[in-house]
């Protein structure tokens, strides 16, 4: 029983470990494009309020 539950352990902190590499990349790459995507709406939003837009 003992030997089941230290596999088991084993087992889980390895997993743990393989799938925080792929959680840590997707969350950054995700934080960078909201940063970038942020940045470009903001630089959209000052040049239209500069130029009167024709109507």
């Amino acid at each position: 029983m003992r030997n089941t539950l230290n596999r088991e352990r084993n087992f889980v902190n390895h997993a743990r470990h393989e799938l925080r590499t792929p959680i840590a990349v997707t969350r950054s790459s995700s934080a960078l494009l909201h940063r970038v995507i942020d940045s470009e709406n903001k630089k959209v939003n000052n040049l239209a309020s500069r130029r009167p837009w024709p109507l």
